[in-house]
């Protein structure tokens, strides 16, 4: 007893490592990911990082610092232009007639609007007021106000609407004389109060509170002397270079301090012609403030990324595999050995397990849900921060905490769902959805199909009453429920009357599934028995009415088989029989046949001796052909028959047999006419058809009534070749032809003549191996046969 729970502890124990094995580095793994998602962020690496290259220390594909370059070099650029006032207002007035034509044709458009609306609005208005909500001083939903006007890479916006309000206020009821000078004094005022500065689209803007507050510029126009920088007032342009990180840019040529060189990225190098930011009549000399750092400045951007270099990425992403490999090792070696097995072999289950697995699997899922919800402000906290930082690093190991968690979650559901499959009990009965409909529908149609199954007991005495007990009890049963379904119904309560008709449609589809069920198994039942075949139904299931019937059928099945297995028998042991008899008559018979013909040669002068040889030679003669029929007859019955069929004349076949046969016919009184005018073939085997004919000619000699004809035909039909033989019996038949063609039956039942019995068995079974037939007719004492064989190919 000591040693089995030292057993389970060791095992409970080795578990629970594996678990927190799995968890564990599977949050491991997660730490590494995100480092190498840290990468993609800051670095833009793409194939390189994939590839496993290094990249500590190189920063020449910084997008982050080159972007925030590209912008702040822009907006000196677009800076210095709007400094040359002169060049501005040439600019301004060369277009000035054209645009102020623009507006005028807006407001000639407009003015033509506003009067169709007010036409319109004076004829919708009140007759006593006569006013209308047309104001005229309202020109937004009228006049298109706006032009732009294009100087160098910029858009100087020129809006009406921002002088609303103002003196050279424009009014739809001015006229286009009068808003053309409101107009012009617009823009002599937009000129000289420099308010085109308040509307520049194309990189002008630059907030002192944006990321590149930290850098120092000194940016001079050659062409006019203008100047913009942010230098101190003693600072100079000649050692802007000897700072750690500094650009100076003269005719589009630059120059980089070294460790400035590495951070940007190439594009902004105006000799790859893929980006030109620069002017070649203007001078730029920039560089970082490293003495006073800013938040979200160019210095926090390279300090970002350096953090994040200083790591490989080939062996995190090494480290990132191995580690997710391992935890789900870990995770399907707890999975194969979950469930504590007792002494009765069943798996035990855990208290979580007799939770219902769908409940289990939905609360499962929102864990999860709400888990991997949190990557989402993980990120963007990861993003924002500066790597290195206690908060950074911080965030980083809680992803790496939600992976975990996340995978604990799985973890307990999958081994939750591993013990209940491994269980006794079945998942599909661990369902809270099948548990509920199993205690409210499934068990009480079970409980009411078993009391109506009970009625239906089967007695052979009392299943007609039973089955009359049933129809009442549910004619009774369906009646209360509709009266109830019927009374609840007309006060307006609509639960009672729902319940009972629901009540009513299980109760009437149980019993209808049932009959159908009944009847198809029944179906079963009589189809077998009339293909005398074992029922293919489940005998455990069936009611014990059909038991009895299946009974009845498999009893009666077994005496047929039974009965016909020692026909089979009796009838092979008579065959085997006849050949084995007709083989040790033949040896004797052939010795006697031989010393007869012996006697014969002798000189015998006694006239009786010669009579009783004839007699011996007559009856071994006769013996003999009744052997030779006993051994053709058992072996045709057996199988054991070669059939060479050709196409032949069965016209000259026949007459073949009735011209040596004619000569007999006479002898014994009998006109033997042969109709051979049509040449008739078939598909047949020479010498059998041949013994075919000629046993049923020697048929006829033998019974036919001496001073007759004996009439022979050959013709066919549409299928068949058919040769017809017919003639009067001499005895009275009264047997049936079918008798006729079995072995050893004769129609003179007195057996006065010669004849074994055996000459229309034969003829018959040889027609059966040639794919015919022998068709035999008797009508009073004529008796008729046709053989009837295949018709030439």
């Amino acid at each position: 007893m000591v040693l089995a729970t030292k057993s389970r502890n060791t095992k409970f124990f080795f578990r629970f490592l594996a678990v927190l094995l799995s968890i564990c580095m599977m949050a491991g793994s997660a730490f590494f990911a995100v480092r190498i998602a840290e990468t993609f962020i800051y670095t833009d690496k793409g194939e390189k990082i994939l590839q496993g290259i290094k990249v500590n220390g190189d920063l020449s594909e910084s997008h982050e610092v080159t972007e925030l370059l590209r912008s702040d070099i822009s907006w000196m650029t677009n800076s210095l232009y709007l400094k040359d006032e002169k060049s501005i207002k040439k600019t301004l007035d060369a277009q000035k007639e054209v645009k102020l034509g623009s507006l005028i044709e807006n407001f000639k458009k407009a003015k033509s609007s506003y009067e169709a609306d007010l036409k319109y609005s004076y004829s919708e208005a009140d007759e006593e007021t006569e006013t209308t909500s047309i104001d005229p001083e309202n020109i937004d939903n009228h006049f298109d106000s706006d032009v732009n006007f294009e100087y160098k890479n910029m858009s100087l916006n020129f809006c009406v609407n921002d002088w609303q309000g103002t003196e050279n206020e424009i009014f739809l009821s001015d006229s286009e004389d009068v808003a053309k000078k409101k107009l012009e004094a617009m823009f002599a005022n937009y000129v000289s109060a420099k308010k085109y500065l308040n509307n520049v689209d194309g990189g002008y803007s630059r907030d002192s509170d944006s990321v590149t507050s930290d850098l120092k510029y000194y940016a001079k126009n050659k062409k006019n002397n203008l100047v913009l920088t942010n230098f101190d007032k003693n600072e100079k342009t000649d050692g802007v270079l000897d700072n750690r990180y500094a650009l100076v840019i003269k005719n589009n040529i630059p120059e980089y301090s070294e460790s400035f060189k590495n951070v940007l990225n190439n594009d902004v190098n105006p000799k790859t012609n893929e980006v030109n930011l620069t002017d070649k009549n203007i001078e730029y000399y920039i560089y970082i403030a490293t003495e006073t750092p800013v938040n979200n400045g160019y210095l926090e951007e390279i300090n970002n990324y350096y953090g994040v270099m200083e790591y490989s990425v080939k062996n995190d992403v090494i480290a990132a595999a191995i580690l997710f490999v391992l935890s789900v090792i870990a995770a399907l070696w707890y999975f194969v050995k979950c469930g504590t097995r007792m002494k009765d072999g069943k798996v035990k289950r855990a208290f979580i397990d007799y939770m219902p697995t769908d409940m289990h699997l939905v609360l499962a899922g929102g864990a999860i849900t709400g888990l991997v919800a949190l990557y989402i402000p993980l990120f963007q906290a990861i993003e924002s921060s500066v790597a290195g930082e206690e908060n950074h690093k911080l965030f980083v190991f809680l992803a790496a905490a939600v992976a975990g968690g996340i995978w604990a979650v799985l973890i307990e559901f999958l081994s939750s769902f591993i013990r209940v499959c491994k269980s006794e009990k079945k998942i599909y009965n661990n369902l809270l959805t099948v548990i509920v409909i199993n205690y409210i529908f499934v068990k009480p149609t079970v409980w009411l199909f078993k009391k109506a199954k009970s009625l239906l007991t089967y007695k052979p005495d009392n299943f007609k009453r039973r089955f009359t007990s049933f129809l009442i009890l549910y004619g009774v049963i369906n009646l209360i429920l509709f009266i109830i379904c019927a009374s609840t119904g007309s006060d307006g309560n609509v639960k009672a009357p729902v319940f009972s008709a629901i009540i009513i449609i299980i109760l009437n589809a149980a019993v209808v599934s049932f009959g159908v069920w009944y009847a198809v198994q029944l179906d079963k039942i009589i189809t077998a028995a009339h293909y005398r075949t074992v029922p293919q139904v489940n005998y455990e299931k069936l009611p014990q009415s059909l038991k009895t019937l299946y009974n009845s059928l498999r009893y009666t099945q077994q005496e047929l088989e039974t009965a016909v297995s020692k026909a089979v028998r009796d009838e092979r042991m008579r065959s085997e029989l006849i050949t084995n008899v007709s083989h040790d008559l033949k040896t004797p018979l052939t010795s006697i046949i031989t010393y007869v013909d012996l006697l014969k040669t002798c000189d015998i002068e006694d006239r009786d001796a010669k009579d009783y040889l004839n007699v011996l030679d007559e009856k071994n003669n006769r013996l003999k052909r009744l052997i030779d029929d006993l051994i053709e007859a058992s072996k045709i019955t057996s199988g054991v028959i070669n059939l060479n069929p050709v196409n032949l004349s069965l016209t000259e076949l026949a007459g073949q047999a009735v011209g040596e046969r004619n000569r007999e016919f006479t002898e014994n009184g009998l006109d033997l006419v042969f109709d051979g005018s049509k040449q008739i073939s078939c598909f047949a085997d020479g010498n059998k058809t041949f013994r075919i004919i000629e046993n049923l000619l020697s048929n006829a000699k033998k019974y036919s009534l001496k001073g007759t004809r004996v009439y022979c035909s050959v013709y066919e039909t549409q299928n068949v070749s058919i040769f017809d033989i017919k003639n009067t019996s001499a005895q009275p038949l009264n047997i049936t032809p079918e008798e006729l063609t079995e072995r050893f039956v004769r129609g003179d039942k007195s057996r006065t003549n010669e004849g074994n019995g055996l000459g229309l068995s034969i003829a018959d079974n040889l027609c059966r191996a040639q794919g015919g037939h022998l068709n035999i007719t008797i009508d009073g004492d004529l008796f008729k046969a046709q053989v009837m064989l295949p018709k030439a190919k």
